[in-house]
């Protein structure tokens, strides 16, 4: 009875650790773009059918000249997103929001597409293509020169620093709650603990990082966490074996495979509760 009280103090744990989905949380593209003419328009050009399509009156009181220049825009497959549709929904200001010497667009919603392009008209009716672009975080914001139609995204350090001290702090109360469970909790193994978890979340943060920059959400977690997880595993078992006070080497194996699995559902939950924080 014990151990299957102990189990469920584990599980709830897990239900405790893991995030409520914020209502807001939509996948979103935030576009500032310097050196722009005033009154020009942007939008985003995709290559997908259009499911979804803006009401006739929707840009009625923006310029009719340069809606319909971007209404009429199709090459390569590509057309403008917000102006003509796409294949899901998408929430965006083609007029851009000032912010100091900068422009702001946000793009939010389900149909925010992962490969695009960018289109400026101005009042002249010129109109300016980017190349493709794509996508690689579920919220990114891209920076766009107007002069020359050249996007760049940047990496901030909060990107990897919270989900670190978010990971950190639940395999801390998870695998510390397995500590116990399996007769480690010695003051000798204290430091190695903290150690080994602190190493393993750097690891799988970064990777995560880099590896949802370049396959995407769905590779990353189908494919690519898992992975991280078993060389996270191989890591702690190896600091354990040589650094903690342990009876049996079984002892400290079902420890360290046990206190992982669990840990990787937690993380599991994280991600997929909380995909803006992760990717």
């Amino acid at each position: 009875m014990k151990r299957w009280i102990k189990w469920m103090s584990l599980v709830m744990m897990i239900c405790l650790c893991h995030p409520v989905q914020a209502q807001n949380d939509f996948p979103s593209i935030r576009i500032e773009v310097s050196h722009a003419k005033e009154g020009y328009y942007l939008d985003l050009l995709v290559n997908e059918d259009i499911v979804y399509e803006p009401s006739e009156d929707y840009y009625q009181n923006e310029d009719a000249k340069m809606i319909q220049v971007l209404k009429d825009y199709d090459e390569d497959g590509y057309h403008c997103l917000n102006v003509r549709g796409g294949s899901g929904i998408v929430i965006g200001n083609i007029k851009g929001v000032q912010e100091g010497d900068i422009f702001v667009h946000q793009f939010e919603y389900e149909g925010v597409p992962e490969q695009f392009k960018i289109i400026i008209v101005d009042e002249s009716l010129n109109i300016q293509v980017s190349d493709v672009i794509t996508k690689t975080s579920y919220q990114q914001t891209f920076y766009l020169d107007a002069r020359t139609m050249t996007v760049k995204d940047d990496m901030s350090i909060t990107d990897i620093s919270i989900p670190f001290l978010i990971l950190l702090m639940s395999s801390l109360i998870i695998e510390g709650l397995c500590l116990i469970f399996f007769k480690l909790a010695q003051k000798k193994n204290l430091y190695p603990f903290v150690a080994s978890n602190a190493i393993s979340n750097i690891i799988l943060v970064i990777g995560i990082y880099f590896v949802g920059r370049a396959f995407g959400i769905f590779s990353t977690m189908m494919m690519w966490l898992p992975f991280f997880e078993v060389f996270v595993l191989v890591i702690e078992w190896l600091i354990a074996k040589k650094y903690y006070t342990y009876d049996t080497l079984h002892q400290i194996s079902r420890y360290i495979v046990v206190a992982n699995l669990i840990q990787y559902i937690a993380s599991a939950l994280w991600m997929i509760q909380w995909p803006s924080i992760f990717f």
